[in-house]
């Protein structure tokens, strides 16, 4: 699914598709040359980091959620492994309430 203007909020998360950059919407700019949407790395949020028009939004995706991160590697016991947790212990894939589940890092 492609942007679209009126689909962009300020604060949001996005990235180029296949690209590593993780982007914070900043708004539009119009300046005297033309209408230009601003974006942001998300490590330095008042950087302005992109400028694109309109056309150039079909190249964008909305950058999914993080996910929880397992606190004890999936390892809740000795011997005994969490079987929710996914990329080698490391992230939390368990829907419900856990004691070992962290929030997921900005």
């Amino acid at each position: 699914m492609s942007l679209k203007p009126d689909t962009l909020r300020i604060g949001g998360r996005y990235n180029w598709k296949n690209q590593p950059e993780r982007l914070v919407y900043l708004g539009l700019c119009e300046p005297r040359n033309g209408r230009w949407h601003q974006f942001a790395k998300v490590d330095a949020p008042d950087v302005v980091w992109c400028e694109v028009i309109d056309a150039d939004l079909s190249n964008f995706e909305v950058t999914p959620a993080a996910r929880p991160q397992c606190a004890v590697g999936g390892m809740f016991r000795p011997g005994v492994m969490c079987g929710s947790v996914i990329v080698g212990g490391k992230l939390c894939g368990f829907a419900g309430d856990c004691t070992h589940k962290r929030a997921a890092a900005a």
